[in-house]
């Protein structure tokens, strides 16, 4: 990759009026207010994967790419004729999400899940505020609404939502850089969606290292805890078995009540000399 910047904008149709596949309704009218209303100035939705935020600038669930644009457009197609869809314009830049792109090529994050508040606090409106990159569909029904797309595998370039009206990320148009083999490139990258911003989680990443450090840590501390509770029920089951044999064995013992006859000496009287 050459050292200028190069930034190229994606459209991919990141959801559509109707049900999802876990129940949440996406309204005509929400799709409309998140069209209407989106400004980047005013609040800039991020790319992130699997709706992880995090905080370190260095993880790989840092944010990525902006949101430059949301328009609405009508499908024509499929099952979904007739409905309304949401476009969502994504700046890709080559230099700042070299990783994620590079590891796109492996099929992984290839499906779109939208981030939106159905009443935005300021606007009283839906707002859309973001993007996921996931592996597989996850609908979360906390607020904002995340929804997702359903289908698995590589989806066919040819369509842009699945039959149980819920989407799959489709790559409508591109912005090639100035040579033709870097067009080709990223025709390649752009043609469908399974070329499109995946991530392959690094388990050894410092941060997940920590993380499974404190847990292995926790377990340990609970194990000594379970081991050394183990042993206190072991004394106290020998202690009140003790004290139940001590207990049978002083029933056990003669409780008559019969005494020996008090001692008074011996009825002869002694002589004084």
């Amino acid at each position: 990759m050459s050292q200028g910047k190069k930034t190229r904008q994606i459209k991919l149709i990141a959801c559509a009026e109707g049900m999802t596949l876990n129940g949440f309704p996406v309204e005509r009218e929400h799709i409309e207010q998140m069209a209407q209303d989106y400004d980047p100035k005013f609040y800039c939705g991020r790319v992130n994967l699997d709706h992880i935020k995090s905080l370190f600038p260095d993880s790989q669930f840092r944010s990525y790419s902006l949101i430059s644009a949301v328009n609405t457009v009508e499908l024509t197609e499929g099952e979904l004729a007739g409905k309304l869809g949401l476009e969502v314009t994504i700046d890709i830049d080559d230099l700042k999400d070299e990783y994620i792109v590079n590891l796109n090529k492996s099929g992984q994050k290839i499906f779109s899940s939208i981030e939106y508040f159905p009443s935005f606090p300021q606007t009283k409106r839906a707002y859309l505020t973001g993007v996921a990159l996931t592996d597989y569909p996850a609908a979360i029904g906390s607020r904002p609404i995340e929804l997702s797309a359903v289908s698995r595998g590589l989806p066919d370039s040819g369509n842009y939502f699945t039959a149980s009206l819920e989407t799959q990320c489709h790559l409508l148009s591109e912005q090639h850089t100035e040579h033709q083999e870097e067009k080709e490139a990223g025709k390649k990258f752009l043609s469908t969606v399974k070329q499109w911003l995946g991530l392959e989680r690094n388990h050894n990443s410092e941060e997940t290292t920590n993380l499974k450090t404190a847990i292995e840590l926790t377990a340990q501390q609970c194990g000594t805890l379970l081991t050394e509770q183990a042993a206190h029920k072991q004394e106290l089951t020998k202690l009140a078995n003790d004290f139940s044999e001590l207990k049978k064995k002083l029933e056990l013992t003669d409780g008559s009540g019969e005494s020996r006859p008090p001692v008074t000496g011996g009825s002869v009287k002694l002589a004084d000399y």
